[in-house]
Formats: C-alpha cells, sequence, structure tokens
C-alpha cells in the first residue's frame, strides 16, 4: 500500500535556486535512534502484519549514493566532510552488534580537497553520555549546562576541522543550544519525520511524531505525556493505555497524515523555518507505525536537496 502524496515533489519556502561553489556537508545522529529504534541499515519485518518493509537505507546512504551517481540535480555540488554521533563507542558496540546502520561496505565519494574513502573514515563518534546521565539523574541544572556545553565544544572543534559549511541533524535526538547555534559560523538544518507547519492539520514536532502519527490515526490521540520541550496538538485530555502503560493524551480525532520537513534549527525546537517539506495522506485504517517510518524515509533525500536547492546550494 503507498500513501496518496499530497505534494508528489517537495514544497520549497522562499530562497534563491542556484548553486555555487562546493559546500562541505556535515552529517549528524544518534546511533541509538537510527539502528536501534528505526532499525536503518537493516530490513524491516512489520510487527503488525508481518510483512516485509524491505531494506530501510538511512539518509547519510542515500547522500553518498546521490554523490557517487554524480547527479548535478541532486546532490553534485555538496560534499560530505564529516559523519558524527553523540553515541559512546561501548554504546555503539552495543547497539550496532558490529554492523552500523548503513551497509559497511559504504564510501564516500571524492571531491576537490578529498580522495575517495570508505565512511569510517569520517565518522566520528562524539559521547554525549555523561550529559545524557546527568538528565536521567535529574542532575542539578547547573550541572547538565556544564556537560551539555562541554559535549557541545568537542563538537564543534570537530565540524571546524572539518571545515563544514552546512550541518543537517537526521534522527539526532539532543537539542542544540542558543550558544551552539550561535557559535557555528555554518548553516545548522534539522530533517523531522513530521510535519513542523503548526498551521497543518498534521503538525506533531517532538521527538515521537511517527508514533503520534500512527496513534492519531488509528486511535484518534497524541500521547503529551513525553513532550516537555515542544507544544502539542489542542483538543481534550484523556488517560490511554498504550503498550501496557497508562499515558497522558490529547483527543484530536482520526487524521492520516504525515510526511517529512526540513527546517533550520533555532533555539525553538522543531520550529524553525521550514525550508522544504513532503507531505502525503494515508488510509488510517491500514497503516502501522513501521508503515509510515516506511514511507517516510525515501522523502528524506528530496526534502534535503529541495532545501539546498532554495538556499543556493
Amino acid at each position: 500500500m503507498e500513501p496518496f502524496l499530497d505534494r508528489a515533489e517537495p514544497r520549497v519556502g522562499r530562497g534563491q535556486d542556484r548553486r555555487t561553489a562546493m559546500t562541505r556537508l556535515a552529517y549528524l545522529t544518534s546511533c541509538r535512534e537510527l539502528a536501534h529504534v528505526e532499525s536503518a541499515g537493516h530490513t524491516v519485518i512489520d510487527p503488525v502484519t508481518g510483512a516485509s518493509l524491505g531494506y530501510r537505507m538511512c539518509l547519510v546512504e542515500e547522500i553518498c549514493r546521490a554523490l557517487t551517481r554524480g547527479d548535478d540535480s541532486a546532490l553534485g555540488q555538496v560534499g560530505l566532510v564529516g559523519v558524527f554521533t553523540d553515541d559512546d563507542p561501548a554504546e555503539v558496540e552495543h547497539i550496532w552488534c558490529g554492523r552500523p546502520p548503513w551497509r559497511s561496505d559504504l564510501r564516500v565519494p571524492a571531491h576537490a580537497q578529498r580522495a575517495e574513502c570508505p565512511i569510517e573514515a569520517l565518522t566520528h563518534h562524539l559521547s554525549s553520555l555523561s550529559y545524557r546521565a546527568l538528565v536521567r539523574a535529574k542532575a542539578p541544572a547547573a550541572l547538565r549546562a556544564e556537560a551539555k556545553a562541554a559535549f557541545e565544544a568537542r563538537l564543534l572543534r570537530a565540524l571546524r576541522e572539518a571545515r563544514a559549511d552546512v550541518l543537517v541533524c537526521d534522527s539526532y535526538m539532543l537539542i542544540l543550544s542558543e550558544n551552539f547555534l550561535r557559535s557555528f559560523p555554518g548553516l545548522v538544518l534539522n530533517i523531522h519525520p513530521g510535519i513542523t507547519d503548526p498551521k497543518d492539520q498534521g503538525w506533531l514536532p517532538g521527538a515521537t511524531p511517527t508514533r503520534d502519527a500512527f496513534t492519531r490515526a488509528r486511535y484518534g490521540y497524541v500521547i503529551v505525556d513525553d513532550k516537555h520541550a515542544v507544544p502539542h496538538p489542542a483538543g481534550r485530555a484523556i488517560r490511554v493505555e498504550y503498550e501496557g502503560r497508562l499515558r497522558d493524551a490529547i483527543d484530536v480525532g482520526v487524521i492520516g497524515r504525515s510526511g517529512v520537513t526540513c527546517h533550520r534549527v533555532t533555539a525553538i525546537v522543531d520550529g524553525g523555518p521550514i525550508v522544504s517539506e513532503a507531505i502525503y495522506n494515508f488510509d488510517p485504517a491500514r497503516a502501522s507505525e513501521e508503515q509510515i517510518r516506511t514511507w517516510n524515509y525515501p522523502l528524506k533525500l528530496p526534502v534535503l536537496t529541495a532545501a539546498l536547492h532554495v538556499l543556493g546550494i
């Protein structure tokens, strides 16, 4: 089953559609989300239907393949200069089990400043584990801020060493601070697997847009007790049982609608200016969470490509 694409081609915001010299692009992710939750780099079986949903190709693998094709209409003027994760090496070993969330033989094409190389040569694990442990322990705010600043300082150094012009966040599970956004000299974009336009009936910011798109489509509610950094759709407050737990939710009515958004990263979580988006409607009765994720994944590269075009990159 394929969804009905509300916009078959990504819709872009205002900007100039022009190309300049090569842009140095860096990719930032959290592999504990990308590999463990989203099953990128693997053949996915829908746990609800038992059907195979095929190989789930993550965005950085799609970028490498587009660059290898040398398609100027896609990413021909971009060079990938770094793949960064905020995972601890021990987490990487546990989550990946010896296999990354992209094909192990993946190679990054050459560009003007570098020869072709395996993706491992450009991959850097910059652990945010100390900060995340303090958050889980509900440590004093000052300690958490200090740990986060230390992690972001390491990330900034790595990006500067790579001379990155654009940082693309994809399945990155931390909130970049205002200090980081002021300090990074380039452009920071986020690929959000949902709709971030609050005027759209399918609006779903936050860390769980795929789950929320599913519960809204199947049951007519959105779980809100884990939404501390973002607003949520308006509706009647209810209590629901979801996956064996009682949860706070909002009754919003059944809506079968999702998509992928590329927006500039600002201090407002998932609230930065939209650069491009691809939105579709689907049959609520036939969708599962993994099916929605499978529909979203192939939209990421076209949405990113459209954003780079409109930004003149």
